[in-house]
């Protein structure tokens, strides 16, 4: 399974790709893939590999594009995968075709009540024997909600920090942040008092870094600093 995106029958209320030419990017177990909806309406399920040397293609989470560029060569493919252009092809084989380096694709795409279930395996039977006692499942969760979608809302939430991962995740954790993270990790930073309030300096942003009379405070992290700046 690839998404959830609703409860409604009809194809065209997929609520992450309403619109022709929407797109989304996931993975398909350890599989980078761009699940589209191309300018005929039909949704693709399309490797996020270019076919020149293996690079990313698309690198956005989610938008509307009628077509995608490798940032690598250039090579730019069709929302259905189709390869539209190379930079200078007559420098390629003379037997060089563009419909032999499409997008690699799923070959059997369906969906059941806005799922999209995507497989390389020809051989599975349909998707609604495949399924099957499930559905009554889904049926059932997805019955509770009559006036509206079940909708994706955002994604993971991602933290960006000059620091080691581990601070990061002991900021959030009040249990053990204040008694560990100045004597296992040392090294990222060393607190300081700046006036009444504390902050870091060292190996951390520039923001931080402007910091006068240092006093060490080798086991402490106040309040005031794991609110303000961790």
């Amino acid at each position: 399974m690839i998404s959830v995106a609703g409860v409604a029958d009809d194809l065209d209320e997929i609520v992450q790709i309403p619109q022709r030419n929407d797109f989304f990017t996931t993975q398909l177990g350890v599989r980078p893939v761009i699940v589209t909806r191309d300018s005929g309406g039909q949704i693709n399920v399309l490797l996020n590999r270019c076919t020149h040397r293996g690079s990313t293609v698309c690198r956005e989470p989610s938008g509307s594009a009628k077509r995608f560029q490798c940032p690598y060569h250039a090579w730019t493919f069709s929302n259905d995968g189709r390869l539209e252009s190379v930079p200078w092809p007559k420098g390629y084989a003379s037997n060089f075709t563009y419909d032999a380096y499409r997008l690699g694709a799923l070959p059997r795409v369906e969906t059941y009540r806005q799922f999209i279930f995507a497989t390389f395996n020809m051989d599975l039977p349909p998707l609604a024997e495949h399924l099957g006692p499930a559905t009554e499942y889904l049926d059932a969760w997805l019955d509770r909600y009559p006036t509206g979608n079940v909708v994706v809302r955002g994604e993971a939430t991602k933290t960006v920090m000059v620091t080691s991962s581990k601070l990061v995740m002991k900021a959030r954790a009040p249990a053990i942040r204040a008694h560990t993270a100045a004597a296992a990790h040392a090294p990222i930073g060393t607190l300081v008092r700046v006036g009444s309030s504390r902050s870091f300096v060292g190996s951390t942003p520039a923001r931080w870094a402007a910091a006068p009379t240092a006093v060490p405070l080798p086991f402490l992290l106040s309040a005031e600093l794991d609110d303000q700046h961790l």
